[in-house]
């Protein structure tokens, strides 16, 4: 960007050298409406404004010679281009042409100036007959005309006369968005002081990318550690906003570099459901971790609050926190959830839940960003931009996130410590359980030897009991044998007839 302006710069001042000549013979003369280049205002930060319904001339539409020299201006009427929408030049219906005739200090003649425009629409800029410049499209109709924001742009010249000289602008704005001015406004400035400033201007913007960058990694780490660990889903809900805020902040810096009217409106709208997504998740996660469920009868209602915001901004445009007071609703919408935040952490608090001060914290620190630095409601800061309002808005809105990430770490740190004394616990009772099974597994098998050595002496005691036994039913046997071989010889000398026995007769 910076080398493609100085070459533009170096190239239109060399084409443009030729545009110092003297206004043809027919030019208005320096008097009442004719402006002056005063090369203090010209140096300055601020510049020097070329718009105010002093100086210069207008006509609606695109009156034929509107960018010539020698065209009589002394009865278009004196109007001033930096105009707010309701309050149009007369006879505006979307085009219309603004002259300005204009003399510069000789301390300005021959050096490099730059020609810078605020406007929201489309225009063609030429100085002393000269096409100086053209932004965006030029056409008769809204769906014909292209705006275009030229913020990071601007458009060098050289004068090497006095003049007077003649700045002549054809502009066209149909859209009511963006708000509040719908015309242009000029400044003039020297060249490489408007090149210094855009530079660093487009260098503090860039600061956005702060917050994407840190959201984005905060994201994608807490979205693996749901992943891996599925009943924890305040990972999931912190991963679902720590995503939303990022595309809100990527958003924001595309809204801030970005020169297309159309496509601001685009990231515009992103914007308005961006937040609205960021507020009812930062809802999600916070009931999730103080009161471990999702109130869905109070979220759903809430978003939808929020979707009807999106769809008022739909209807009457605006990006201006300073018109709360104006519109109550706008101001409820906002304050409401944050409220209910407020409330949720304070009951987690009086609970005396660990580590739930961090997110206090940062939420206290989120509301306070946005009230005073990010809306600037109480216009805190300078209109202008610097380096600490940058650095705080960032930095503080990324605090949010990175406290929750912290308490979730610290909570899965607390989580781990406490499996780990569990473990070494389980550890403890499983050593004492082997040893105490060691001891039983030991006493029984003792028991076992006693029972099998008692086994072992009954069995030999049995045994030899056995044994006493046949030899007793042995020698039983034997004597059985004996007394029956007896009987056999007794029976074999003894008379086995009954009469040998019997007494022998009385006369005998």
């Amino acid at each position: 960007m910076k080398t493609l302006s100085l070459i533009g710069l170096l190239v239109g001042c060399c084409w443009l050298a030729g545009c110092g000549r003297p206004a043809p013979a027919g030019a208005a003369t320096p008097g009442r409406g004719c402006a002056r280049l005063v090369a203090a205002q010209v140096n300055a930060a601020a510049m020097q404004r070329l718009d105010g319904p002093a100086s210069w001339r207008y006509q609606p539409g695109w009156p034929p010679g509107w960018a010539s020299p020698t065209t009589l201006d002394q009865d278009w009427p004196l109007a001033d281009p930096d105009f707010l929408l309701g309050r149009e030049p007369p006879g505006w219906r979307g085009t219309g042409c603004f002259r300005l005739r204009f003399t510069l200090d000789s301390a300005l003649l021959g050096r490099a100036l730059g020609l810078y425009i605020l406007q929201s629409g489309a225009s063609e800029i030429y100085l002393d007959g000269r096409l100086l410049g053209r932004y965006g499209t030029l056409g008769t109709s809204a769906r014909t005309t292209r705006g275009f924001e030229p913020r990071y742009l601007l458009l060098p010249f050289m004068l090497r006369a006095a003049g007077p000289h003649l700045l002549a602008v054809r502009y066209a704005r149909f859209g009511a968005w963006p708000g509040p001015y719908g015309g242009l406004s000029l400044r003039v400035g020297l060249a490489s002081h408007l090149l210094a400033e855009q530079v660093r201007v487009m260098r503090l913007r860039s600061l956005h990318l702060l917050v994407v960058t840190g959201t984005g990694v905060l994201a994608l780490l807490h979205f693996f550690l749901f992943l891996f660990y599925r009943p924890l889903r305040a990972n999931l809900y912190f991963s679902l906003y720590a995503t939303v805020l990022m595309g809100t902040a990527l958003v924001v810096y595309f809204r801030a570099t970005e020169m297309d009217v159309s496509l601001l409106w685009w990231l515009q709208l992103g914007f308005e459901g961006a937040q609205a997504l960021n507020t009812v998740l930062l809802l999600a996660f916070l009931y999730s971790v103080c009161e471990g469920r999702l109130p869905w009868r109070w979220l759903v209602p809430l978003l939808a609050v929020r979707l009807v915001q999106v769809g008022l901004w739909l209807v009457h445009p605006t990006s201006k926190a300073q018109e709360w007071p104006q519109q109550p609703l706008l101001l409820a919408a906002f304050l409401l959830p944050w409220a209910d935040m407020l409330l949720v952490l304070g009951r987690a608090l009086r609970q005396r839940q660990p580590g739930i001060g961090l997110v206090a914290l940062g939420v206290v620190a989120t509301i306070l960003v946005q009230v005073f630095a990010s809306y600037d409601v109480f216009h805190v800061w300078p209109q202008h931009y610097s380096l600490a309002h940058m650095l705080v808005i960032q930095l503080g809105f990324l605090l949010l996130p990175m406290c929750m990430s912290v308490y979730l770490a610290r909570d899965f740190a607390t989580t781990r410590r406490r499996l780990e004394a569990q473990l070494r616990q389980v550890a403890q009772l499983s050593a004492q359980t082997l040893a105490q099974e060691t001891e039983r597994r030991q006493l029984i098998s003792a028991q076992n030897e006693r029972l099998e050595a008692t086994v072992q002496a009954r069995t030999e005691e049995i045994s030899h009991q056995n044994h006493t036994l046949a030899a007793q039913r042995d020698e039983i046997s034997a004597q059985a044998d004996r007394l029956r071989t007896l009987d056999q010889e007794k029976t074999r000398f003894l008379p086995t007839s009954p009469t040998s026995f019997a007494p022998r007769s009385r006369s005998c």
